[in-house]
């Protein structure tokens, strides 16, 4: 049995009702589209959920959105934009779902972010979300250690570019401050749930493995706060009819 087997089985005895995050953040997606769908996948990158594959097969159009070329390039969405999330070349109320995977953690100004998905979704519209838990021991580390440090590890440990790892803020990654800065954005928290499961940080070796797998047993049965990850719906609040005196 090759170490990889070992890993897959051992992950399997050990949690085996766990669905992973990004499954259940793609069930969400699917659960929202309709042929007539117009979404924006933000921070797409190169897409390395697959969540275009998810959104085609859902129907409607699905435009990839990204600051980083670099990661853009090997997008393989033909409708594809190198944009901010801060500045959307996009209509207002034009879009039925924005979705983001592991870009919140990114934000330095999650609340112009959120305002501007606000802007171009229409009423009605969401934004679905998977990203660390700020409470998380992965996130703890990274906010205890230097950016070189993150890139480093993750060259080393899991063979990504140094230019696919970003600085990390932490300021959209807890259950208060998205329900905090949805409301201030026009958005209410729809769903909101935590997940530990598999340690697919330390795959790259069997004895961390080994390791964590009884660090994640252990905070399988500790508070949600604690958990690894984040999947969330934010939907759009009405919009305020304007006063007769503001027409």
């Amino acid at each position: 049995m090759s170490t990889t087997e070992r890993i897959q089985k051992r992950n399997a005895a050990w949690f085996p009702r766990y669905k992973p995050a990004h499954e259940v953040y793609c069930e969400q997606i699917r659960s929202l589209l309709t042929p007539e769908s117009v979404s924006v996948h933000l921070g797409a990158g190169r897409d390395s959920l697959g969540v275009v594959a998810e959104l085609r097969d859902g129907g409607g159009r699905i435009v990839s959105v990204d600051l980083d070329g670099h990661g853009l390039a090997q997008n393989s969405n033909p409708w594809c934009v190198q944009a901010s999330g801060v500045s959307l070349p996009l209509r207002s109320q034009s879009v039925d779902l924005v979705v983001t995977d592991n870009v919140f953690e990114h934000l330095d100004e999650p609340l112009e972010m959120l305002a501007e998905c606000r802007r171009v979704l229409k009423d009605g519209g969401a934004i679905v979300f998977l990203c660390p838990n700020g409470y998380g021991y992965i996130a703890l580390i990274s906010r205890l250690t230097p950016h070189w440090v993150h890139a480093m590890f993750k060259r080393r440990a899991l063979g990504v570019a140094d230019e696919d790892t970003f600085p990390t803020y932490y300021r959209l990654n807890s259950k208060r401050a998205i329900t905090r800065l949805a409301g201030q954005t026009g958005f209410e928290v729809n769903t909101l749930q935590s997940f530990v499961g598999w340690p697919t940080y330390w795959e790259f070796s069997e004895g961390l493995h080994r390791v964590f797998v009884l660090v994640h047993a252990l905070l399988e049965k500790l508070p949600l706060w604690s958990h690894v990850s984040l999947v969330g719906v934010l939907r759009t609040k009405a919009r305020r009819a304007p006063d007769r005196g503001e027409q």
